[in-house]
């Protein structure tokens, strides 16, 4: 029983652990909950920044849905000459043209000029850096049935002005594809104004970001989107 009892004193006790494996065992927990804590952080930060760029984009590409519609209605203003042009400005930060849309009462002319202009107000021109206008100016039917577009003293509810995005970076935001003799070709630079009839596509290009200071301002999301001119006739 003695040498039973000698070997056991010599033996480790199976019960509690010294403070160096405590402190072992503290710091490694430590290591692991800060590494975990340093994922947690990053992955939500990056996710918040994905739902932030998806929402961006997402409202960028709703006007470039709606700009489908319209340019699939283009039309030229009633009683121009065959083959005129819908297309009354074709730049690279502003464009004019005529469309079809639908009347929103019988008051209301079948044409209605669109305007989608970068770093400026649609109907004042005055600066406004960094903001996509998208603007709608209805015309008025008059009594013997003509289109026109009102000149002065015109009623509120003949002109819409609605903001795309806020923080558009820099850059052409519409290029032009003309139909010539040699086929579908896009052009490099603003279409001549004689070209404007040639018009058969508008390629919509935009960047938007944060605003500066918000912290997200890095956050940039892009919309490109190819439109067919196509199915305008006179009305």
């Amino acid at each position: 029983m003695s040498g039973y009892r000698k070997a056991r004193t010599g033996d480790r006790p199976d019960e509690g652990m010294t403070l160096a494996e405590l402190v072992t065992v503290i710091a490694i927990g430590s290591i692991v909950l800060s590494m975990a804590l340093v994922v947690t952080v990053s992955l939500a930060k990056h996710n918040g920044k994905n739902l932030v760029r998806q929402e961006r984009a997402d409202a960028t590409r709703q006007v470039s849905i709606w700009l489908t519609d319209a340019l699939a209605y283009s039309a030229p203003q009633p009683n121009d000459p065959a083959g005129a042009s819908p297309f009354e400005v074709a730049e690279e930060r502003k464009m004019v043209f005529l469309s079809a849309l639908p009347a929103v009462s019988p008051d209301h002319g079948a044409v209605s000029r669109v305007t989608l202009v970068l770093d400026e107000e649609c109907w004042s021109g005055d600066p406004d850096p960094g903001v996509l206008h998208r603007c709608l100016e209805r015309s008025q039917k008059g009594p013997d049935g003509s289109t026109s577009f009102c000149a002065s003293g015109c009623p509120a509810d003949l002109y819409e002005d609605f903001v795309v995005a806020r923080n558009v970076k820099g850059g052409p935001v519409f290029s032009y594809a003309l139909q010539t003799d040699a086929g579908t070709t896009d052009v490099p630079a603003v279409p001549d104004p004689v070209q404007l009839p040639q018009i058969v596509a508008v390629e919509f290009n935009v960047t938007v970001g944060g605003e500066p200071g918000s912290g997200d301002e890095d956050v940039e999301a892009t919309v490109v989107k190819r439109h067919s001119v196509k199915g305008w006739s006179r009305l």
